[in-house]
């Protein structure tokens, strides 16, 4: 049985989120729905949350028809149009992905849409685009061992291999264990082009 206070729930949810129990998020937004307990900027939170939820579980397109709902009622709110973004790139509809990312660049400059930008390049072939991406986050100071790797792969796309080499080299040296998944397949790349 769910409380009927709002901010109890509202609390919950991104905790449940976080934990990756997003069954049990959607159930607890669900309820939070049906009761109608939110209203005003709440519910284009808990529309937002919903669409969370729905993209851990992989249901994209259902996600972005909740993003579209919250950003209907909270149009400023830049990780629900970088979370729109992350749902189209992952549709392969790259250039409205990159819209959606504009939008939360302008209204917050953040290291992960830049990366994510980054990426659609990629999606749609621009690896020019995609290198100049990297690179302005490199100028600004990035160590994330991701920018490493996405500038390596978009070199060894242009034919620059030695410095993708050493680009890709620095990822392993520096990846963590949430990275862990993308060593081997670059090892390969080293071991194809080094």
């Amino acid at each position: 049985m769910q409380p009927n206070d709002l901010t109890l729930l509202v609390l919950r949810v991104p905790a449940l989120l976080k934990l990756g129990r997003n069954q049990e998020a959607l159930g607890t937004i669900d309820y939070v729905l049906e009761k109608g307990l939110a209203t005003g900027q709440n519910l284009g939170y808990i529309y937002a949350a919903k669409g969370n939820a729905l993209t851990g579980m992989g249901d994209h397109e259902d996600a972005l028809n909740y993003y579209r709902k919250s950003l209907d009622i909270v149009p400023a709110e830049s990780k629900t149009w970088y979370s729109q973004g992350y749902v189209l790139q992952k549709l392969g509809n790259y250039e409205a992905a990159l819209d959606s990312l504009s939008q939360a660049q302008e209204i917050e400059d953040n290291e992960d849409t830049k990366l994510l930008i980054g990426y659609c390049y990629m999606g749609l072939e621009d690896y020019s685009k995609a290198e100049q991406e990297y690179r302005s986050m490199l100028e600004c100071g990035s160590s994330n061992p991701l920018v490493y790797h996405g500038l390596g792969l978009q070199l060894i796309l242009l034919e620059e291999l030695d410095e993708a080499c050493q680009w890709l080299q620095r990822f392993i040296d520096r990846a963590e264990k949430e990275h862990a998944h993308l060593v081997p397949q670059v090892q390969q790349i080293l071991d194809k082009y080094s």
